[in-house]
């Protein structure tokens, strides 16, 4: 039989933290292994012998804002911890940290509990499951309306005069082939692109005539470490066997409930 998702949940609220945990505890794919009134609560916990592996936690409160305590707490769980965030979505600082640490899952604090149920359930399933109108929110927040020049995928932009590009308005380090192959893979992001063709028309020397597919994996390798909040688990630039890479926007992917 196979385990059920340890889950801690985080949640100042008496009442709603009540609602959280007894939803979570009936169903038949989780088990609650924590409930905790604040952040540093949930920290003490994190060494026991069986650490949770999904955080639903509300981050609107002081603890769960500072970076010293997300460290912390990825330093006593291992790394893969997925986390389920509860945030009204207005405070730019904690916006930031959730986002650079790779949320999973991004809901408003009032979410439904079979909501957020099916939140963690999809955050297992490393699927990312943002609120719709909270994701707009962020990307309005961290990112400032669309300009002409740009192409936006999720939390990336590129900026087609000035060859730059940023991951939720954090400036990317990318050379000038890394930009014309984000570029490439953004102007045709409803499909995948195959080796071939980004040899023909970013590196121009096709296949057999001085391009090798060894460069355009190499060049995939070093763009996920720059764009991916953990490449080995890619969210942006995901790969297809036999047909190529696609940039895919995690953000407004529907995910499975």
């Amino acid at each position: 039989m196979q385990s059920r998702i340890r889950v801690a949940v985080v949640e100042p609220a008496v009442s709603r933290r009540a609602l959280l945990v007894d939803r979570i505890a009936r169903s038949d794919e989780c088990e609650v292994s924590g409930s905790y009134s604040d952040f540093g609560q949930a920290i003490t916990e994190a060494s026991s012998a069986r650490p949770p592996e999904v955080l639903l936690v509300n981050v609107d409160s002081l603890e769960a804002q500072d970076p010293r305590s997300w460290a912390l707490l990825r330093s006593l769980v291992r790394h893969d911890l997925r986390i389920v965030a509860l945030t009204r979505g207005d405070n730019l600082r904690c916006l930031e940290l959730l986002l650079a640490m790779g949320v999973s899952s991004l809901h408003p604090p009032g979410a439904p509990p079979e909501r957020l149920l099916a939140a963690v359930l999809n955050s297992w399933k490393d699927e990312v499951d943002f609120d719709p109108a909270l994701a707009a929110q962020i990307r309005l927040v961290l990112m400032g309306p669309p300009q002409e020049n740009e192409f936006r995928v999720g939390g990336l932009v590129l900026d087609l005069q000035a060859s730059t590009g940023a991951r939720w308005g954090r400036a990317l380090r990318l050379t000038p082939l890394e930009f014309r192959v984000l570029e490439h893979l953004a102007r045709n992001k409803d499909r995948a692109i195959g080796i071939g063709e980004l040899l023909a028309d970013v590196w121009q020397a096709p296949h057999g005539r001085g391009g090798t597919a060894d460069q355009v994996r190499g060049c995939i390798k070093r763009l996920r470490r720059k764009i991916e909040s953990d490449p080995s688990h890619p969210r942006y630039l995901v790969s297809f066997r036999g047909k190529g890479y696609q940039l895919r926007d995690p953000y407004t992917a529907a995910p499975r409930s």
